[in-house]
């Protein structure tokens, strides 16, 4: 399944797609199946505090991809990440998410941006 994960980061990033942190009630939720990669689009207009947050039943990896390819990896045993995201130029930018769970189980999962 790891071969999966890197093969889609790989393809996300061709495409070009145009401490734990705490996660407020406004944050957006999803779900990752067990053994399973989820993606999700971001849309950046100013620079913002990327945080993500799963529910504490299995690890899950990150990679955030953006205009210019691997913006941000998170690898380890958690299953929490946060990063530093900027647009590039002026306008909006737009970046892929993608969470894989390690699990046997599913992991929902919390985003959330913050302005800086």
């Amino acid at each position: 399944m790891k071969m999966n994960f890197y093969i889609r980061l790989i393809a996300a990033a061709f495409v070009g797609i145009a401490a734990h942190p705490a996660i407020a009630d406004d944050a957006a939720v999803y779900r990752v199946e067990a053994h399973d990669i989820d993606e999700v689009d971001l849309r950046i207009c100013s620079p913002s505090r990327l945080l993500v947050r799963g529910d504490g039943d299995t690890d899950l990896d990150f990679a955030v991809v953006g205009p210019t390819g691997l913006m941000h990896v998170d690898v380890d045993g958690t299953d929490w990440t946060a990063s530093v995201l900027e647009p590039k130029g002026y306008g909006c930018t737009h970046f892929s998410l993608l969470v894989e769970n390690n699990g046997n189980v599913y992991n929902r999962y919390f985003v959330r941006l913050v302005e800086l």
